[in-house]
């Protein structure tokens, strides 16, 4: 029994001094570091630089070393006596583009243009307070470097930002908050970083050759509140930078920093209580058809809005929240006959009373039905415009209203316009279409959603000239299209030609 305690007690003491030990040695601990750096790996033995491939990958360097914060690597390529060094923090890999890797041939190590020649690459490990290193394996790659590509210039970014004062608006979530802008031109050899920071807290975001940022409410919404935890509701100081770095050299040029206001709404957003709704009545194409109503189209810019556009002959019309029945909940007039000058709207359950509104006056209208708290119905007779243009720098008119070019009308229906023309995304690759070329215009006929593509169908419209959704052209979508909008339904056609 005595040697028994004896054990029990040596038992506990070697523990207790082995817990110890552990707990002392922390992983924040360089000395406590694994240094060993692997086996250096290529993705090629040889290597020909393509001069028409600048940014596309050529080779990756990688080594089985397991990733740490207290450990930095650095990848040494040595030839012809000379030598250079690639910084990769603490990745246990690192790719290079042809454009990028001929540039530390032929610069940095004087290799011949066109004739290939070996390069030994080794890769040292720090530890990050300087008490261990280690070298990997040497491995030798045959390289063939090309003629340099010629290095963009860059000077200096000056940044601007679309607003002063931002407020999200989640019930219109895919809606342009604020833009960022920052060049005319996009080059393949410059990227950018936007960085947001509010009080202490700093976020980054990878635009890459993008040359201007979009934020829409959604995502803004989300960065000020996860991000740089900005309470909802509150509102905070946000200043943003643009960090531009050229991928062929170490060129680094950051912008001036900007200012704006952002107030974030609470994430809790009451979803619509319908996602589709229909409208029946002899007033409307389809007549009394509860099988087949007219839908009505869901307004991209407020989820608790719908929206129809159509030539309405004198009668009668209701708004059904379903088909095939003519007991669903619908939404009404407050009284039967209702005058179409009124906002007033009710949801009546089973369409109990069978209220309807009474066009005594024919011809195009547009219906915008909200069915958010504060419910409400517009219904106003519509005057089409003259004149619709298109404006942005996706085109050659550029961002200059004065320059905005005039659509051609169609002869047989006064609601569609039409233009054929180069589109490009060599800048921001953006266009909308006004309905003058006033520099004074607040009034556009928009994309849907923030950056919609040419694929979209819908137009938004808005009169206040504040959060004008843009089309975007996407690199490789370049060329002649023929845009075709109708100004009433508040559709557009784009197709290339």
């Amino acid at each position: 029994m005595k040697n028994n305690n004896y054990i029990n007690r040596f038992y506990y003491a070697a523990t207790l001094l082995l817990l110890v030990t552990l707990f002392s040695c922390s992983d924040d601990d360089p000395r406590q570091v694994p240094i060993d750096v692997g086996v250096l790996s290529a993705s090629k033995a040889e290597v020909v630089v393509d001069y028409d491939k600048p940014t596309d990958e050529v080779i990756t360097f990688s080594w089985h070393a397991e990733k740490s914060s207290l450990v930095q690597y650095k990848l040494v390529f040595t030839a012809n006596g000379k030598s250079d060094t690639v910084d990769v923090l603490s990745e246990v890999s690192r790719k290079f583009i042809h454009a990028a890797f001929n540039k530390i041939m032929v610069d940095d190590l004087g290799l011949e243009i066109g004739k290939p020649a070996s390069v030994d690459v080794v890769v040292v490990a720090n530890v990050t307070d300087g008490t261990k290193s280690s070298l990997s394996n040497v491995i030798t790659v045959v390289v063939t470097p090309s003629p340099k590509v010629p290095e963009p210039a860059l000077d200096d970014v000056t940044l601007s930002v679309s607003k002063t004062e931002v407020y999200t608006d989640l019930a219109n979530p895919a809606g342009e908050a604020v833009t960022l802008a920052w060049a005319t031109a996009k080059s393949l050899f410059i990227e950018y970083k936007i960085v947001l920071t509010a009080g202490t807290w700093t976020t980054t975001v990878d635009v890459l050759t993008d040359v201007s940022k979009e934020f829409t409410h959604v995502d803004l919404n989300n960065l000020l509140i996860d991000k740089l935890r900005i309470e909802a509701g509150k509102t905070a100081d946000v200043t943003a930078q643009v960090t531009a770095s050229v991928i062929i050299s170490d060129k680094v040029v950051k912008s001036n920093p900007v200012m704006f206001k952002a107030t974030p709404t609470s994430k809790d957003v009451t979803p619509a209580a319908y996602t589709k709704m229909w409208i029946v009545g002899d007033a409307t194409p389809n007549g009394w058809n509860k099988d087949n109503p007219n839908e009505m189209a869901a307004d991209p810019t407020n989820i608790y809005q719908f929206k129809y556009n159509e030539v309405l002959t004198n009668g009668k019309f209701k708004i059904m929240t379903g088909t095939g029945n003519w007991s669903v909940d619908s939404y009404m007039p407050p009284v039967d006959n209702g005058a179409v000058t009124s906002t007033d709207v009710n949801l009546h359950a089973k369409a109990t009373p069978d209220n309807k509104w009474d066009v005594v006056d024919a011809g195009p209208y547009k219906i915008i039905l909200n069915i958010g708290a504060n419910r409400s119905i517009r219904i106003m007779k519509y005057v089409p415009f003259d004149q619709l243009y298109i404006l942005g720098d996706a085109t050659s008119a550029g961002w200059d209203p004065a320059n905005a070019i005039a659509m051609t009308a169609d002869p047989d229906d006064p609601y569609v316009f039409t233009w054929t023309g180069e589109l490009n995304a060599a800048g921001r690759g953006q266009f909308t279409f006004p309905v003058s070329s006033e520099a004074s215009n607040t009034t556009f006929f928009a994309a849907p959603t923030s950056g919609a593509g040419i694929t979209a169908t819908q137009l938004s419209f808005t009169s206040t000239g504040t959060s004008v959704n843009k089309f975007k052209l996407k690199a490789g979508e370049e060329g002649t299209y023929t845009i075709t909008v109708n100004q009433l339904k508040e559709t557009i056609s784009i197709v290339k030609q």
